[in-house]
């Protein structure tokens, strides 16, 4: 019995001289703080305080919310088109009939990234992480306070954001071949990305 409380003191001991833990290994959080550090090469430090899994989209929720932003484009193209068209303004129908084309080959081409990709539709394209910390630069200190990152499985961060709203207006690149196709396409613009 003596044994026995003396092990016990001695692992208790041990358990609370222990210090300070070193923070466990974790890949993601480290793509992040990277991405945070490359995107300001003013900011020297970053302390991740919180890192939390939030959510995960597949390639088919991905491929069906570019679906969807192209399509309704394409509407308000069409919709427009046809107004001006109407009301005699040509410089300004023409520019609508453009886009409407543009619209209709993003379309068709995310139709063929969607059945490229086959069985891997259902594979997750990316993580959602949400995490709080703070970071330091020459002369000022960023307070990450519930910031959000999307991430995919292979490591690359493809957005961070404040607001988990916006966090997925650039997730697109986590289709193969999504950015080409909206390279291909002259005047999409970056938001589509």
């Amino acid at each position: 019995m003596k044994k026995f409380l003396l092990l016990l003191a001695v692992a208790f001991a041990a358990v609370s001289c222990g210090g300070k833990k070193a923070p466990e290994a974790n890949p993601v959080r480290d793509a992040v703080v990277a991405a945070l550090l490359e995107s300001d090469p003013q900011l020297r430090d970053v302390a991740v305080e919180t890192f939390a899994k939030v959510d995960s989209s597949t390639f088919a929720e991905e491929l069906a919310r570019r679906v969807s932003t192209f399509e309704m484009r394409r509407q308000q193209d069409e919709r427009l088109y046809g107004q001006y068209a109407r009301s005699g303004k040509p410089k300004n129908a023409q520019l609508r009939y453009d886009s409407l084309q543009k619209d209709k080959l993003v379309l068709a081409g995310l139709d063929s990234l969607g059945k490229a990709l086959g069985a891997r539709l259902d594979d997750v394209a990316f993580y959602e992480y949400v995490f709080t910390g703070r970071g330091t630069g020459e002369n000022y200190t960023v307070i990450f306070d519930e910031v959000y990152a999307a991430v995919t499985p292979d490591l690359r961060v493809l957005s961070v954001s404040k607001k988990k709203a916006d966090l997925r207006k650039t997730t697109g690149r986590a289709v193969p071949g999504y950015e080409a196709l909206i390279k291909r396409v002259p005047d999409v613009g970056e938001e589509a990305l």
